[in-house]
């Protein structure tokens, strides 16, 4: 049997499988979706219920998803981040890993020449290691200006925000501190 029949059977006899039984018995919970593509084709595509939030408003309770229901995507924008970066490199459309941040925005070429800006890499965007001054947990989300993430959204220059961000860690490294705007903040 090919992959393509497979993946038809395994998408016909799912609706019997022992895991949505328990899904609908309340013993699985959390399972917002799972959608199988193959061939560019949707070949299974399952939604289920569960908790949710919104950024800035908190959580929402208990959410039928659907194909048609938003849902809060966080810390899947570094994954997904991550794979369109390594299709970019691949294709040669972006610098490698190793280039300097700073290079990449010659019009802040002020911010560069502070000390230590220079070991700063793409890298460190794509792991959250840069090591800026970065604050979205210890303040609640909402309308609060000393969370990070909220500033950086009201900021009338995002990228200028976060790259004048203070120096925190002297020296990025892939073992530090999660210290600077998520991937997705940088408009990847």
């Amino acid at each position: 049997m090919n992959r393509t029949a497979f993946l038809r059977r395994l998408s016909d006899g799912l609706a019997g499988l022992p895991a949505r039984e328990a899904e609908s018995a309340g013993r699985i919970s959390g399972l917002h979706a799972l959608l199988v593509s193959r061939g560019g084709r949707l070949v299974f595509e399952h939604y289920g219920r569960g908790d949710d939030e919104a950024e800035g408003r908190g959580p929402l309770a208990n959410v039928v998803f659907g194909p048609d229901v938003p849902h809060d995507l966080r810390s899947v924008s570094k994954s997904v981040i991550g794979l369109a970066y390594g299709i970019a490199l691949a294709a040669g459309k972006v610098p490698p890993p190793e280039a300097k941040l700073y290079d990449q925005f010659p019009q802040y070429a002020d911010l560069a020449r502070e000390a230590g800006r220079d070991r700063i890499a793409i890298h460190h965007v794509l792991s959250m290691t840069l090591g800026l001054e970065w604050d979205e947990l210890t303040v609640p989300y909402g309308d609060d200006l000393r969370n990070s993430e909220i500033a950086m959204e009201a900021a009338p220059d995002r990228f200028c925000f976060i790259l004048e961000r203070p120096i925190v860690v002297p020296s990025p490294a892939p073992n530090g501190p999660i210290a600077a705007a998520r991937p997705r903040s940088w408009g990847a």
